[in-house]
């Protein structure tokens, strides 16, 4: 049996292809680990508006999402799961945009608001431990501004990163069927192939950014936004000042 994204030979009882990560077969939530745990962090399973913004964590099977109800509520619910930073005095003055710099997550961007940091470890259900951190600053007006990172087990053959990132693109869109994608495009980021996106759910949310495959770190910088709050200048600000340290 070969994957339908890579060619890749696969074994027939495979659930990921283990050269790219794409699933082999559709997943059901109640039948996989992996569906479990998107089920477990989902507090929607769409998002019709700006207050419930899927952000996706593009993973191994690269279809692992979560369901953000705005900051306050996903710090109340999943408190147990999550690294929260401490608000420093740096980013109270909210009148101008702060560069932040994450240590852990090695890179640095500017953001509008301090971000709130979340880590957590994804058991794939085939052996592989996956570790991601997500970074959300968000303005008044719902505007998201997000850094997501997934580092790969060493055993993921990141040697092809065209693959990779096309197989977390398709993870992404598969991964809600209100997903329509309006344009991608293959470039270079940071010295690293990347991949540019801009998708639409259910004709009223917006997701874009770009994917980045540096070594055996994914990067995923996006902002989701409704069409009525999009300022493009503020888009090229915080994607412009994203840099891998």
């Amino acid at each position: 049996m070969n994957c339908k994204n890579c060619n890749n030979e696969i074994l027939s009882d495979a659930k990921f292809c283990n050269k790219c990560g794409t699933a082999v077969t559709p997943m059901e939530p109640q039948q996989t680990t992996l569906a479990k745990a998107t089920e477990k962090w989902s507090a929607k399973k769409i998002f019709g508006s700006i207050g419930a913004i899927a952000v996706f964590i593009l993973v191994f099977a690269g279809a692992r999402w979560l369901s953000y109800e705005g900051t306050s509520k996903v710090i109340d619910e999943y408190k147990e799961n999550k690294t929260e930073q401490k608000v420093v005095d740096y980013f109270t003055d909210t009148s101008s945009w702060k560069e932040f710099n994450s240590p852990v997550g090695k890179f640095k961007a500017t953001f509008p608001t301090y971000p709130v940091h979340e880590t957590d470890n994804i058991d794939t259900g085939t052996g592989l431990i996956l570790k991601y951190d997500t970074y959300t600053g968000e303005t008044s007006d719902g505007t998201s501004y997000m850094v997501n990172t997934v580092v790969y087990p060493a055993e993921v053959d990141t040697s092809n990163p065209e693959t990779n990132l096309e197989g977390s693109l398709n993870g992404m869109l598969a991964s809600n069927d209100g997903n329509k994608l309006i344009s991608s495009n293959l470039i270079y980021s940071n010295g690293y192939r990347a991949l540019d996106f801009l998708i639409l759910n259910n004709g009223t949310v917006y997701l874009k950014g770009k994917i980045i495959m540096a070594g055996q770190t994914l990067y995923q910088v996006m902002v989701a936004y409704e069409s009525k709050n999009y300022n493009e200048s503020n888009y090229s600000k915080f994607m412009n000042s994203f840099n891998l340290q």
